[in-house]
């Protein structure tokens, strides 16, 4: 009897264990189009290793192939999470900074340099889902820079935007 129950515990001993390895994700694993079919569905403490994996990604793209795979990035990630209430969207949100801080928290200035995470979005109210989808590469948000151009150096889209 005593060995029924230790064989038992060993079984379950082992499944427990085997189901905490399962439940971590890997997602250098999966291929682009898994990942774009991904965004909003992540769960908030998967975001950075999701994040990052989508930074390293963009980095080898050239940048039409990087806007081109951010744009599928945004339209699934809208598509995911259109049926939220902004209360769920919120909470997501919080609880998808409050692990991207954790984990920038256990990181060294280099691993965070190189990780892609921020905590901070730029400000687009989830118009381009930069902490759903990963950076923002859109360029459309209009920031504002007190920076002088250099002699020469033309305004294009945003010219108008710095007068006040």
């Amino acid at each position: 009897m005593k060995s029924v129950k230790l064989g038992l515990s060993s079984l379950i001993l082992a499944g427990l264990c085997t189901g905490l390895w399962a439940n971590e994700v890997s997602f250098k694993n999966k291929s682009n189009q898994e990942l774009i079919e991904l965004a909003g569905k992540v769960a908030p403490n998967e975001v950075p290793d999701y994040q990052m994996e989508l930074f390293k990604r963009m980095k080898g793209m050239g940048a039409e192939q990087k806007k081109e795979f951010h744009d599928q990035l945004k339209k699934a990630a809208d598509k995911n999470t259109e049926n939220m209430t902004m209360e769920e969207f919120e909470k997501r949100r919080e609880a998808i900074r409050a692990a991207i801080k954790a984990r920038i928290a256990k990181m060294t200035r280099a691993e965070y340099k190189n990780s892609g995470l921020s905590v901070k979005s730029c400000n687009c109210h989830a118009r381009c889902n930069c902490d759903v989808a990963g950076p923002c590469t859109c360029g459309k948000h209009g920031h504002k820079h007190d920076r002088k151009h250099k002699p020469g150096h033309e305004h294009h889209e945003h010219e108008n935007k710095h007068e006040s």
